[in-house]
């Protein structure tokens, strides 16, 4: 899957500057260096389910094969996994989710994290060279209100 840049619009940086302790200052930081990383609470805009890497390119491909929505998500550089941001209380539903699907018995099933953790995500105009993490699939800022459904 290859990375791609996209410009980061007021209603995005607001949506993102939520999920941290101090929304103003978190804003100002971004705006005077676009390519910071920021480290954002889940739950409160968004929750993630971290997983491995392969897992998660082999469901994107699996689903962009049947033309289904792909969310964003997000693979962390350093130690080969990856995080998939999915709507917030997604966590409270998740081990129900889990039993729906029928996950097989001898694949560790992976966590939906919501409140109480926190994720690295990449600022969406990251630098070319690789940092600590990175857009697998990026949010869309042609449709704002797309990013309060992650």
């Amino acid at each position: 899957m290859e990375t791609r840049e996209i410009a980061e619009s007021a209603p995005m940086s607001a949506w993102f500057s939520a999920a941290t302790p101090y929304p103003d200052t978190s804003v100002s930081l971004w705006r005077n260096n676009p390519h910071l990383p920021r480290r954002l609470a889940c739950g409160v805009t968004f929750g993630i389910v971290p997983a491995g890497r392969s897992l998660i390119e082999s469901a994107y491909r699996l689903l962009a094969r049947y033309e289904q929505p792909l969310g964003p998500a997000v693979t962390f550089t350093n130690i080969r996994s990856a995080a998939v941001l999915v709507p917030r209380g997604t966590s409270g539903r998740w081990p129900g989710l889990m039993t729906a699907a029928q996950w097989p018995e001898r694949v560790s099933q992976p966590a939906c994290l919501g409140r109480g953790h926190a994720t690295l995500i990449p600022a969406l105009a990251p630098r070319p060279t690789a940092g600590l993490v990175r857009w697998l699939v990026p949010l869309t800022t042609s449709r704002p209100s797309a990013a309060s459904r992650c």
